[in-house]
């Protein structure tokens, strides 16, 4: 439904830019070519956000980015801009800059939303809660933030992902689960930069080891 309601938004403001650039006459309303051009740039801002947040494999997204800056182009082409290449490369570039600190932005926001929804599935467990119901909570946001590569806020000198990650470590050693924890601590160890972060899991390492030799010993 939310995708439908998209696709309409869409469709409209096409018309709606069709529809002034069929009543825009050139030689009589010059005065009004900044607003035109401030309005494709606000456009081509919805329609590439409008894209990102569709459910589409990264090239897909491309193409698509690539056709939506084309045809805002054409268009201003098409009410009587210059489209000379110092236009061209400053307003792509404008563009460029705006959509960068636009997702810093988005992504900055989703993150803070995951570190509030982590926070409370931590005060429920520890308030008597079930910790699978925290352990489900945990993985959630892990899959909420897994595409953020590169952009991460910091706790304690580490990166929210691998934050998260070191405590689903330590409750799943509390759940008696040690082979899945060994198996995410083998694997989460050598990303870990901050040196007490990585002796106090060393430390569990050893641990589940020995307790995984006693019991087969």
């Amino acid at each position: 439904m939310k995708n439908k309601r998209d696709m309409i938004g869409i469709f409209l403001i096409c018309v709606m830019m069709i529809s002034l650039g069929l009543a825009f006459d050139p030689e009589k309303d010059q005065r009004y070519l900044p607003f035109l051009i401030d309005m494709a740039f606000v456009t081509l801002m919805f329609f590439l956000m409008k894209i990102n947040r569709f459910n589409l494999k990264r090239q897909h997204k491309t193409f698509f980015f690539f056709f939506a800056s084309l045809a805002e182009m054409l268009w201003l082409g098409w009410v009587g801009v210059t489209l000379n290449w110092p236009f061209t490369l400053g307003f792509m570039g404008a563009v460029c800059a705006a959509w960068f600190l636009i997702n810093l932005v988005y992504i900055y926001l989703r993150q803070r939303r995951v570190v509030v929804r982590w926070n409370a599935a931590y005060s429920a467990w520890k308030s008597g809660g079930s910790a699978e119901e925290y352990l489900k909570e945990m993985e959630q946001c892990e899959a909420k933030i897994q595409n953020d590569t590169g952009i991460m806020l910091v706790y304690g000198g580490i990166p929210l992902n691998d934050y998260i990650t070191v405590h689903k470590i330590y409750l799943l050693k509390e759940m008696g689960r040690d082979w899945e924890c060994l198996e995410l601590l083998k694997s989460t160890l050598p990303k870990i930069k901050n040196l007490e972060v990585q002796k106090a899991l060393s430390v569990a390492e050893t641990e589940i080891t020995k307790k995984e030799a006693g019991q087969h010993g």
